[in-house]
C-alpha cells in the first residue's frame, strides 16, 4: 500500500481537507498521504453543508493524490472511485450500500457518509487532489440538524475497530485509484452505475421552476445525471435541478 503509508493522526482539527490544503501550500507531500482527525469540528460536505461527527466515533479523513494523468473533463472519475471503494469496503463489513448521486453513500434511505473532492489544475490536467471522506462508523446518536443519518454500528448492531476500518478502506481506495491510473474507465463506469441509489426508478425533479416525474437512467462520464422526462433523455448538473429522492 502507498495510500496511508504516510498517516497523520490529529486529535482535533477543523477539517482534514483544510489540513491537507495547508500541507500542499508548504511543500509536496508524498502521494497517498492520509490525514485522520479523531475530532473534526468544522467538516463540510457538498455545497458548504456541515459534516457533523462525534469525536472518536467515525472515519473522517483526507487523502492527497497527484492524478496529473487525468484531464479536467474527467475529474468526476475521482468521485466515482472513492464512492465505489466505500461501497466495496462496506460490503466487506456486511453492510449493503448505494451511491446517491453525486457523492453520498446510503444504506436503504439513510445516509452513511459522503465525499468531498477538491482539485487543483494545471493547463488541461489535474495537478493535485484532496479526497475528503466522512463515514459514520460507531456513532449512535446524531445532531437534530441531520435529517436521515445512520451508522455502520447501528446497521450491524456492534461497534467496529476504527483502525481496521481505516486500513481496509485505504486498501480498497488504492485498488480503485490504480484502476483509474491504468485507464480502465469502463470498469469505473460500470462499478459506479450498478451501485447507484434509485437507478432506473421514478423520481421527482424541479427543473426550470416546474416539478417533473423523471426516470433516473444513469450518470454520464462527466458526472451529469441522465434523466428521462416526457420520453426524452437529457443530462443535468446538480446546479440545474433539484431532486426529491424520496418522493415519486
Amino acid at each position: 500500500m502507498f495510500l496511508g503509508k504516510v498517516l497523520i493522526e490529529l486529535d482535533d482539527s477543523p477539517s482534514t481537507n483544510m489540513y491537507a490544503h495547508e500541507l500542499l501550500s508548504k511543500n509536496r507531500p508524498i502521494e497517498g498521504t492520509a490525514i485522520i482527525a479523531h475530532n473534526q469540528y468544522q467538516g463540510k460536505g457538498q455545497y458548504g453543508k456541515k459534516w457533523i461527527s462525534e469525536s472518536g466515533k467515525n472515519l473522517t479523513l483526507s487523502v492527497i493524490l497527484y492524478p496529473d494523468f487525468l484531464k479536467i473533463e474527467d475529474q468526476f472519475y475521482l468521485n466515482k472511485l472513492v464512492c465505489i471503494a466505500l461501497v466495496e469496503f462496506l460490503a466487506s463489513l456486511g453492510v449493503e450500500s448505494k451511491i446517491k448521486w453525486p457523492n453520498d453513500i446510503y444504506h436503504e434511505n439513510l445516509k452513511l457518509g459522503g465525499v468531498l473532492i477538491e482539485n487543483s489544475v494545471s493547463l488541461q490536467y489535474l495537478s493535485s487532489s484532496i479526497l475528503g471522506i466522512g463515514l459514520n462508523i460507531n456513532q449512535l446518536e446524531f445532531d437534530s440538524e441531520l435529517t436521515n443519518p445512520i451508522s455502520v454500528a447501528t446497521v450491524l448492531g456492534k461497534e467496529l475497530d476504527l483502525e481496521m476500518c481505516v486500513n481496509n478502506f485505504l486498501a480498497a481506495l488504492e485498488k480503485w485509484y490504480l484502476i483509474l491510473k491504468n485507464g480502465d474507465y469502463q470498469m469505473l463506469d460500470s462499478g459506479f452505475n450498478k451501485n447507484l441509489y434509485r437507478a432506473g426508478e421514478s423520481i421527482l425533479v424541479d427543473l426550470q421552476g416546474k416539478t417533473h416525474e423523471a426516470i433516473f437512467t444513469g450518470v454520464e462520464r462527466t458526472g451529469k445525471i441522465k434523466l428521462e422526462i416526457d420520453d426524452h433523455i437529457d443530462s443535468y448538473t446538480n446546479h440545474e435541478i433539484e431532486i426529491h429522492w424520496l418522493k415519486s
